[in-house]
């Protein structure tokens, strides 16, 4: 499995942390994801580490075409 931070906030926005080719953040598990967001992020607390399926990947590519 392979996981993603996904940024949510009391405004209602919501997206994946991306690269910078815009592609998802991922992670090979959980807790490295966690890992991540608490050190490496502003505010950690705006992340949420949540499973990236095929599904997920395949969608989000096809929103950038």
């Amino acid at each position: 499995m392979r996981f993603g931070l996904f940024f949510i906030n009391s405004a209602g926005d919501e997206d994946w942390l991306r690269e910078s080719n815009r592609e998802i953040s991922i992670w090979d598990s959980a807790t490295e994801a966690d890992k991540w967001r608490r050190d490496h992020t502003v505010f950690p607390n705006k992340y949420e580490v949540k499973r990236v399926t095929p599904k997920i990947l395949k969608e989000d590519e096809e929103s950038f075409k």
